[in-house]
């Protein structure tokens, strides 16, 4: 099967629901509401087009090219830091019975920027993958503490439950 690698951003987590295709809610991990910041990000649509409820799970990060304090609160309504310079990068779509590669053309048909990614079908190249990683040949564009090695088969993700992605670093 094919393994995807994507980048491991740095940032915060975020879940956005839609219902017909309208945000309703955006929430980080700590069920923290974000939908008063969210609405000043362009890199996140608003409306998409969907019918039904979809969750889409991404992560809020700073854009590389601006510079801020190193314990900047992304969260934060009092800092002077732009909402234009948080960009979200969707990565899931909870619930999604289509394989991780078909997850993440879905999520860019419906708007989203999603992460660079790289692909293979064998195990043994992921040591290679990890070093172009820490040589900033691969994902330099994003904050990165690591990388995440995925399962694109459906049928062996739901096999394997919570453990058909692992972080590498």
């Amino acid at each position: 099967t094919r393994l995807i690698i994507e980048p491991k951003i740095k940032g915060i987590g975020v879940l956005l629901f839609y219902k017909d295709g309208e945000i309703k809610e955006a929430k980080d991990k700590n069920l923290y509401c974000l939908m008063s910041q969210i609405y000043s990000m362009s890199s996140i649509p608003k409306t998409i087009s969907y019918k039904g409820n979809i969750f889409i799970q991404g992560i809020i990060y700073l854009n590389s090219t601006y510079k801020v304090p190193s314990k900047l609160d992304l969260r934060s309504k009092v800092s002077k830091f732009d909402y234009d310079q948080r960009i979200f990068c969707a990565y899931q779509i909870i619930s999604c019975n289509l394989n991780q590669f078909g997850n993440l053309n879905l999520i860019k048909y419906l708007g989203f920027n999603t992460p660079q990614i790289e692909y293979t079908k064998y195990t043994s190249e992921v040591n290679t993958y990890k070093e172009l990683w820490i040589q900033s040949k691969i994902f330099s564009t994003y904050p990165t503490d690591g990388i995440v090695l995925k399962i694109n088969s459906r049928k062996l993700q739901k096999q394997m439950g919570h453990e058909w992605q692992c972080l590498i670093i």
